[in-house]
């Protein structure tokens, strides 16, 4: 079924508060979770806990995959600013064969550059970043392609998962400052 064209799923979240009502219906996410917070009392990476946080929010938002309108292919959310850590790019880097190469001269309002335009795919899918796997829509796709005001969720929406982001950035800065950017910035040679 193509979700995106579901009359009844786009019908049912037709303003902001009928999705926030439906997250907070998020089921405990208990050995994710607690999976996570055991790697800070562990000597591990913080490779290994960004990992452990991507599980993590994978099983909470894996619970609206059903609910949201996006599918495979659609890619519109891939023009919009994806601001992430050094320390993600540095695991995109390590686990991927793209390889950092910062310019901060690059337009953040065209596609990502480890967007697949051919097919509408991510190069990284199973490395993406936070932003880019806490971001889903309720309502119409249509309103994706335009600049039409519409429903989704994003990593600010759920604050016990920013938490938790923001506890691994902070073990991970020692104290210096964090560096953001946009992925584009980052990967501006692919």
């Amino acid at each position: 079924m193509n979700k995106g064209n579901n009359e009844e799923i786009i019908a049912r979240y037709t303003t902001p508060d009928k999705v926030v009502s439906e997250f907070i219906k998020c089921r405990p996410i208990e050995k994710e979770y607690n999976s996570y917070l055991a790697s800070f009392k562990e000597n591990t990476s913080n490779y290994s806990r960004l990992r452990k946080l991507y599980i993590l929010s994978d099983a909470i938002y894996e619970q609206y995959h059903d609910i949201a309108v996006c599918q495979k292919g659609c890619a519109h959310c891939c023009k919009i600013p994806v601001d992430i850590s050094e320390l993600e790019a540095k695991y995109i880097e390590n686990n991927t064969k793209f390889k950092i190469v910062m310019n901060k001269n690059i337009d953040t309002n065209e596609y990502c550059n480890l967007l697949d335009l051919e097919n509408g795919t991510c190069k990284v899918y199973e490395h993406r970043p936070m932003v880019c796997r806490t971001y889903l829509t309720f309502d119409n796709p249509s309103y994706c392609a335009s600049e039409t005001k519409h429903i989704h969720t994003r990593l600010i929406d759920h604050k016990d998962l920013i938490k938790l982001y923001e506890k691994l950035l902070d073990k991970y800065s020692q104290g210096k400052k964090i560096v953001i950017g946009d992925i584009r910035n980052y990967f501006s040679n692919v």
